[in-house]
């Protein structure tokens, strides 16, 4: 009788359970199983095993793609800048999962030519890849003339949800840049170059920039007045006070709302009595409840 003896997988979740990452290293190479190469990827990087990014970087031609991103991802958690060349090649995977985990792993990597390569996807065919793109510049966080420019240019063909991201990192990446963004807001005349700029004043909390954003509460367009109206409460700006109480009036409830938020960040009691006012007036049960709950940090003051 002939006995069949079946020869079992290796696990690598029992090396990990040894600590056996020169096994897992090995294991990378493991043929008959995908899974063995990604999970095997995936414990290196958890660890972040130096000696395992040579592998790694093999791994990036795998066929698989799930080998690829698990291959990536551990090579961005170790963070050995000897992988940057090779994963900037991988840009170009057909996969967009595979370029959209290049984008968030090379984030770790603070150098000038990864910021250049990421501005190329920046109109990348998939919008993941955008964002994430976009996402890791701020992340990154050099300041650079060229990409800070590039982002503000781009923003004039982007939808609102892109907008919001390309202002989120405007304010990662232009920290010095308080001064240069007011006399481009002066300039500009694009709305929505105005809107990120404007927001982006807010969040690296120019305060500066308080007499352009009160110049800005009067704009035609309601979004600027709203955004206007949340930087004045992020760089607490209290000559604004006066105008924001006009805006409590303004005939978009968002923006009204909005200026209830920012007086409610300056915390100047001497509104409360405009304030029990506005609640009584109020016909948008959104602003009514806003106002009721500045009202109540208020008077706790």
């Amino acid at each position: 009788m002939i006995r069949i003896f079946k020869i079992s997988k290796p696990e690598p979740i029992e090396y990990e359970r040894r600590k056996d990452f020169k096994g897992l290293i090995k294991l990378l190479n493991y043929k008959d199983d995908p899974y063995i190469r990604w999970k095997s990827a995936e414990i290196l990087g958890k660890y972040k095993i130096k000696e395992a990014v040579p592998h790694l970087i093999k791994r990036l031609e795998d066929p698989i793609s799930e080998v690829k991103i698990k291959s990536i991802e551990a090579l961005g958690n170790i963070g050995n800048p000897v992988c940057i060349e090779k994963l900037i090649e991988k840009l170009e995977d057909e996969d967009w999962r595979v370029r959209y985990v290049i984008c968030r792993s090379l984030s770790k990597f603070k150098d000038k030519k990864v910021c250049d390569k990421l501005l190329e996807l920046i109109n990348d065919k998939n919008k993941e890849v955008q964002k994430a793109a976009i996402e890791a510049i701020g992340e990154i966080g050099i300041e650079d003339n060229e990409v800070f420019e590039k982002l503000l240019e781009i923003v004039k063909t982007k939808p609102a949800e892109m907008r919001i991201i390309i202002a989120e990192t405007l304010g990662k990446i232009s920290r010095n840049y308080g001064k240069r963004l007011v006399n481009l807001l002066e300039k500009t005349e694009n709305k929505w170059i105005k809107w990120v700029i404007i927001k982006t004043l807010g969040d690296i909390g120019f305060y500066e920039s308080g007499p352009i954003l009160i110049k800005n509460l009067e704009d035609p367009n309601w979004e600027i007045r709203e955004i206007s109206a949340e930087s004045l409460g992020k760089i607490k700006y209290k000559d604004g006070i006066d105008k924001l109480v006009q805006l409590l009036n303004d005939k978009e409830w968002s923006v009204r709302k909005k200026a209830v938020e920012s007086l409610g960040k300056l915390g100047d009691k001497r509104i409360l009595e405009i304030l029990y006012e506005k609640e009584k007036e109020e016909e948008v049960n959104d602003v009514k409840i806003k106002i009721r709950e500045v009202i109540q940090n208020l008077e706790k003051i």
